[in-house]
Formats: structure tokens, sequence, C-alpha cells
């Protein structure tokens, strides 16, 4: 008896030790999966708003970065949206994301953290004016589902909004912005009594659509007629 005894015992505490290095692997796992890279590196965006070399040299930059921060996301992106960044310095730029409900007014996030898909995919739907599907138009610009429509859009790639996101990437993110903008602003400019207001990030009926599109195609622009390129030049270099 006494033999039994103490086979158990042993077999319990093995069983107990095992238990608890497996609830250790998991948990060291999901805190590992959990954690934001820190970018040590950062790119220098506190430079003077006149100097284009400077601004160029980030965007070269860009593609060469496995992980962007979120203060190069937002001096990005302010760029891109209005041809340049007047802030100078991070928390600037975070003051004018609040103002604008890029980020929300809790947003306190360090300069070096990387940035989230989910940050970047709700400023851009706020910048872009993109009013999204029900969900968005009832409860309002979420990080999640402005990644969801972002996607949708093919604005991003397909993603959650908690992954961090690249230079490359996030390159080719703003370049679509871009276009999204100045399409919005030819849009804009064209627009006629009579004429089908078709917001963008929305879906239309069919025949609306081709209206829209007849019109658009009928219709040129200064720039195109003289075989330029529509749309104002904002931040991104071409």
């Amino acid at each position: 008896m006494r033999s039994g005894s103490a086979g158990e015992m042993v077999c319990d505490r093995v069983g107990c030790v095992a238990r608890m290095c497996s609830f250790a692997l998991a948990f060291m796992f999901v805190v590992g999966g959990c954690q934001r890279t820190v970018v040590t590196d950062r790119l220098t965006t506190d430079y003077e708003r006149t100097d284009q070399a400077a601004e160029m040299n980030f965007w070269h930059s860009l593609p060469s970065r496995a992980t962007i921060s979120n203060d190069e996301a937002l001096h990005g992106l302010i760029l891109t949206v209005d041809g340049e960044d007047p802030t100078a310095a991070y928390e600037q730029r975070v003051e004018m994301a609040r103002a604008r409900g890029w980020v929300g007014m809790g947003f306190d996030e360090p300069p070096d953290l990387a940035a989230r898909r989910g940050m970047l995919a709700r400023a851009i739907a706020v910048a872009c004016e993109i009013r999204g599907g029900i969900v968005m138009r009832l409860f309002g610009v979420s990080d999640r589902y402005a990644t969801r429509e972002l996607v949708y859009l093919g604005l991003m790639i397909e993603s959650t909004e908690n992954q961090a996101i690249s230079g490359l990437e996030y390159l080719g993110v703003m370049q679509k912005v871009q276009d999204h903008l100045q399409t919005a602003e030819l849009n804009s400019a064209r627009a006629a009594p009579g004429e089908v207001d078709v917001p963008l990030g929305d879906s239309v009926p069919v025949d609306d659509a081709r209206t829209a599109s007849e019109h658009h195609d009928d219709v040129k622009g200064p720039a195109e007629q003289e075989g330029g390129e529509p749309g104002s030049d904002r931040g991104l270099p071409r």
C-alpha cells in the first residue's frame, strides 16, 4: 500500500510539473506573440519642411525598412494628405492626428513603437472620408473595420489590424492613398447639376455607376488634355 501510494504521489507530482511547464510555455508564446517591435533606427522626421532633399531621403529610405514606427507612419501620412508636414516633433503629430480623428483621444503610444495596420487604416479612412459598410456607419471608424474596409478597397493587402507594416508596403499604401485623394478631387471638380455623385468607398447601383463612368470618359481636365497626369502633386515623389 505504501509503495502504491508513493508511486501515485510521484505520478501526481510529475503530472503537475508537466502541466505547469505546458502552461508556462503557452503563456510565453502568447506574451511573445503580442509584443510589439521597437524600431531603434528610425528615419529622421524633424527636418525643416523646406528641406526637399531630406523629404526625398525619407521616402527613398522606406523600401528597405522591415518595419516602420508610429512616428514614420504619421509623418508620411501627413505629407501625403497635406503635401507637407508642419509639425516639428512626434508629439505634435499625435496632437494633429487626435484633432483630425485619425487616432483616438487616448492614443499615447511612443514614437519608436512599430505602427499597427489598424492605427494606419483608421487614419487613412478618416483622411480619405471613406464611409465603409453598415458597421462603420453605425458605430464609427475602428481599427478593425477600417482595416477590413481598406483591404476590401484594395488599399491594403489581406491582413489584421494588429500586424506591423513594412516600409515597402507602407510606401505602396501611401501611393494608393494619394491616387484616391486625387481621384476625389477630380470628381469634385467635375461635379455638375444632375450628375451622379458617387462617394469613394461606397457601392452604387450599376446604372448610376455606368452614368458616372460615361461622364468621366467624356469630360477631360486640363492636365489630361495636355497629356499630363490628372490631380495635384502631393507628398510622394513621382
